[in-house]
């Protein structure tokens, strides 16, 4: 997963016992997914592992990778969220049951806004080992991106104006004839639907919203198939989901395979003859598959003017609706910086900041009067470093394709 989504756990965790001096409860919050360094408890009743969030967080999922050997020890393990330290207490809320997770696999669980400051995964049951390879913590903050809006759509064929593109426009209204739903033509074989996220990603969930002015059933039996591979046009890959039902206007979501099934494209069909395949939107959850590449910077926070220096360079700057850049989802509607300090020093177009439902990261402009502006988060501009920042300043992690610009 994507290290600028998650809680970043800078405290030690701790657990029921240690297997030994090498399996410290910190191994599953050390950020490194290596299926060497992993938690391992003694054989015991009830061996649980715990982290301290050091706060209250809203949690709106918690990932999960297993060891790549004796994997189905983990089996059956659950995963409680809350304000107490004693596992059944009725502060805490159990947000999963563990029924298995493949050798070396991340699985990704949804908690529905748990509220929070331990996560704690007890494995129940007597002469049992629990071992943890890495635990990540999702805050409702910063949901992970809708990947298919940069990617490029594509279908077996096309009714009128109903272009593939229209079901990664963003857009979830349901009514065909308002223009922003995707319609193969009528009663062809196997139709089918396609986006190219143009790179391999982990995908935690896929939503499809159905149409909602009829023909409802047409979806009914339709698949979700994830992979790298374009054999029969995608259709040959992997099976996330099927569809079995989605309600007139309705958007559902399907999880696949735990949530860390790989690929770069994404397609939905609908197998059989005389069959019509229409989406109103598809919108794919998910992060970088490799994260060596990116890079993990502390935005800076702007006080005055920007130096010329950055002439013509369009730039991410340390504010983020996204707790990337500079966020708003914290404060609903407020703009501030990631240093947590308001924005006393502000150079957007006419003063006014955009409002709730415009792109949720900020950046400047590469003209010359470095205007600011609301940006979508996937876009690949540069960014400033800030070095040498105060003891206690908030560090701020986000993926750029580009390289670091100097102020």
């Amino acid at each position: 997963m994507n290290p600028n989504q998650y809680i970043w756990i800078l405290n030690e965790a701790s657990q029921s016992s240690e297997g030994s001096d090498f399996d410290s409860a910190g191994g599953a919050v050390d950020g490194n997914k290596d299926l060497k360094l992993c938690t391992l408890s003694k054989e015991e009743s009830d061996p649980w592992w715990r982290v301290d969030l050091e706060k209250v967080y809203k949690i709106s999922a918690v990932t999960i990778t297993n060891r790549d050997v004796n994997s189905i020890s983990l089996n059956g393990a659950e995963i409680w969220i809350g304000n107490s330290m004693e596992t059944y207490d009725s502060k805490n809320v159990r947000c999963a049951v563990i029924s298995h997770i493949p050798g070396g696999r991340t699985f990704y669980f949804s908690c529905s806004a748990t509220e929070g400051r331990y996560v704690t995964v007890l494995l129940p049951g007597s002469k049992k080992v629990l071992s943890l390879c890495e635990v990540e913590v999702f805050p409702v903050t910063n949901p992970v991106s809708n990947v298919a809006l940069k990617g490029e759509a594509t279908q077996s064929s096309t009714l009128s104006f109903a272009t593939a593109s229209k079901a990664i426009d963003g857009r979830r209204n349901s009514y065909y004839t308002s223009g922003f739903c995707s319609h193969t033509l009528e009663n062809q074989a196997d139709p089918w639907w396609r986006v190219d996220l143009r790179n391999t990603l982990i995908i935690t969930s896929v939503k499809v919203t159905n149409r909602g002015d009829c023909c409802a059933e047409r979806l009914d039996g339709a698949e979700i198939r994830i992979g790298n591979s374009l054999e029969n046009n995608g259709n040959n890959n992997p099976r996330c989901a099927s569809i079995f039902n989605i309600r007139a206007g309705k958007t559902y979501t399907y999880y696949c395979d735990g949530g860390s099934m790989e690929g770069r494209f994404v397609n939905v069909i609908i197998p059989g003859n005389m069959k019509t395949l229409t989406l109103c939107e598809v919108e794919v959850y998910g992060a970088p598959e490799d994260l060596s590449a990116e890079h993990n910077v502390s935005a800076v926070t702007i006080t005055n003017s920007l130096s010329s220096k950055i002439e013509g360079a369009e730039i991410w700057i340390g504010n983020s609706e996204h707790e990337t850049q500079n966020t708003r989802y914290i404060m609903q509607d407020t703009w501030f910086w990631m240093s947590g300090d308001s924005m006393k020093f502000t150079k957007w177009p006419r003063n006014i900041a955009p409002l709730r439902i415009s792109s949720p990261c900020g950046g400047v402009d590469g003209g010359g009067l470095h205007l600011w502006g609301d940006r979508p988060c996937e876009e690949p501009l540069n960014f400033i470093c800030q070095s040498g920042a105060e003891l206690g300043a908030k560090r701020v992690y986000f993926h750029s394709s580009n390289t670091a610009t100097s102020p």
